[in-house]
């Protein structure tokens, strides 16, 4: 029979700015992010495996993270 297996990593992420002199929370921010490291596919009896190296995969899923989370903070056109 014909099958597929995939191996994946994924993460979230929640940022908070607080006030030094009251406490009190000023921003929050979040992401999240999912990256696949390596699949098999099974199909007509003959096996495919793909695998990624692991630290890549992992710069990536942090990368979006923290991009998700800090877009509050980048600089958007908007057309009037």
């Amino acid at each position: 029979g014909d099958f597929r297996l995939r191996a994946s990593v994924s993460a979230d992420l929640r940022v908070q700015l607080l006030s030094t002199t009251t406490g009190g929370t000023l921003w929050r921010g979040s992401g999240r992010a999912e990256r696949t490291v390596g699949s098999m596919d099974m199909s007509g009896g003959r096996p495919t495996v793909a695998v990624r190296d692991v630290d890549e995969v992992w710069d990536e899923v942090v990368n979006e993270m923290v991009w998700q989370a800090t877009w509050d903070f980048r600089p958007t056109r908007v057309k009037e």
